[in-house]
């Protein structure tokens, strides 16, 4: 794959919230990416991204739910394996206005009815899948290898329906939780994963 050069006319875009950094790239052929550093008040930055970047493919390849394509990543800042020196995802831009833009011009509830639509036909998506335990997700070499061999999804569900769910067995495991509550002191606690009551 050619590598591409930044335009010299690029116009920063940024944006800095509480869990990440985020910069648009633009290529001199037009296209654009997004890059995302996570912020130091996420979860362990390795567990953040690499949980992230785990969910948003499993989210497109399995659940068929429209996410960004990931170009790239790391989840270590170790300058020695990652030239950036920093936690980072580099993935396509989401086609489409962000719902920030156009939350002013929503005024009655038929313009909520399909935005709210499809917010539970993305959470259906996610509740038809049964996983083993309770956690996050992560491809199966991010985690632990205790943890390698526990299968991802609870006893009811049959892997070998179809060739999706038969890969997506192989490839992701359950993993610690990354959600920051759960790292906010350093106290040598269970973070998971849990086993499923289901």
């Amino acid at each position: 794959m050619p590598i591409l050069l930044l335009n010299q006319t690029i116009q920063q875009y940024s944006m800095l919230g509480s869990y990440n950094k985020v910069f648009l790239l633009r290529f001199n052929n037009d296209r654009e990416a997004i890059v995302r550093m996570p912020c130091p008040l996420t979860s362990p930055p390795f567990l953040a991204t690499a949980s992230e970047v785990a969910t948003m493919e499993f989210a497109r390849e399995v659940l068929n739910i429209p996410t960004p394509r990931v170009f790239a990543w790391s989840g270590r800042a170790n300058a020695s394996i990652n030239p950036v020196g920093a936690e980072y995802i580099i993935m396509e831009k989401a086609a489409g206005v962000d719902l920030r833009s156009r939350s002013q011009f929503i005024t009655s509830g038929s313009d909520v009815l399909p935005l709210v639509n499809d917010f539970i036909d993305i959470e259906q998506r996610f509740e038809r899948v049964s996983f083993s335990q309770i956690g996050s997700l992560y491809f199966k070499e991010d985690v632990s290898s205790e943890l390698r061999d526990r299968p991802l999804f609870s006893p009811n569900v049959d892997p070998d329906r179809d060739e999706t769910m038969k890969a997506a067995a192989e490839k992701y495991r359950i993993g610690p939780l990354n959600d920051r509550q759960w790292w906010r002191a350093e106290l040598d606690i269970d973070r998971g994963p849990c086993q499923s009551l289901i």
